[in-house]
């Protein structure tokens, strides 16, 4: 048989002699090579997991920060929110004899540290005791918002101010806390007419800051409900908000979940308060 012939023996198809055969060197490398690639043997439980924990992912996840505002099973809210608004703007307007815009945001119900991340210095805190619920709340003023009103109640037109500065450096005068104390005396007669289906509420002033430090009062991951009026005084626009635990209204979960707010009892929570024909209940 000739060379190129389909001999399966001919070196050109792999033909083995004395000069290709392997060294011990190279069969010892081989061996060890196929070992290597041979299962593992099992580890301990403990010693894997303490690997996958060495080795595991971290997802970094802002507790604190983060929004967790939900909608709530107490419907009834609504209806105390707009009516809370509606007689606020009232209260508000007569006292000072100005008209102004008044709007009713819908009640949330979230993580304390939310509320305490929106304020600024300064800001018009007044911590109050919550009779009829238990428990304390917060009433708290926009800055701007506050020192428009306080200069209308001293007599004044009211309108961007220039004291804000000095308010951050040394808080509120004696004055000004009297003031705030009227402000908040007149939240509380809203509130109250807001809350009389539900039940008697009242506000008792504690404490009065500008400072927002002093608006902590509970844990940042206490879940709280917020009450917010959006208000507008020709250049001035600010809001209102009334803040209590959630925990203060689970004695009245069932009342607050019987009634259900229908669009003809909310069909704008827009109001002008110095044009009593232009308030809709």
């Amino acid at each position: 048989m000739t060379p190129g012939d389909d001999d399966p023996l001919t070196p050109d198809e792999g033909t083995i002699d004395a000069g290709s055969q392997l060294t011990a060197e190279e069969l010892a490398a081989l061996a060890e090579s196929l070992q290597g690639s041979a299962p593992r043997p099992a580890r301990p439980t403990q010693d894997v997991r303490q690997e996958a924990e060495q080795k595991a992912v971290v997802l970094r996840y802002d507790l604190v920060g983060s929004r967790t505002t939900h909608h709530y099973d107490m419907p009834a809210l609504d209806l105390v929110q707009e009516q809370f608004a509606l007689v606020l703007a009232g209260i508000l307007s007569r006292t000072t004899r100005q008209e102004a815009t008044f709007r009713a945001k819908d009640p949330v119900i979230l993580n304390f540290s939310e509320v305490y991340a929106s304020l600024r210095m300064p800001s018009g805190i007044s911590v109050v005791e919550v009779q009829g619920v238990g428990g304390n709340g917060l009433v708290l003023f926009d800055a701007e918002l506050l020192l428009h009103l306080v200069d209308l109640l001293m007599g004044g037109n009211g309108g961007p101010s220039d004291v804000m500065a000095r308010v951050t450096e040394r808080g509120f005068t004696a004055t000004e806390k009297h003031l705030i104390r009227t402000m908040v005396e007149m939240v509380d007669k809203a509130l109250c007419q807001a809350w009389a289906d539900i039940t008697p509420v009242g506000l008792r002033v504690t404490r009065i800051a500008a400072d927002p430090r002093h608006a902590a009062i509970f844990l940042p991951g206490d879940r709280v409900a917020s009450f917010e009026v959006e208000t507008t005084w020709g250049a001035i626009t600010g809001s209102i908000r009334f803040v209590l635990p959630v925990e203060a209204l689970r004695p009245f979960e069932k009342r607050l979940a019987q009634t259900a707010t229908t669009p003809s009892l909310t069909p704008d929570k827009d109001w002008h308060g110095a044009s009593p024909e232009n308030s809709t209940t």
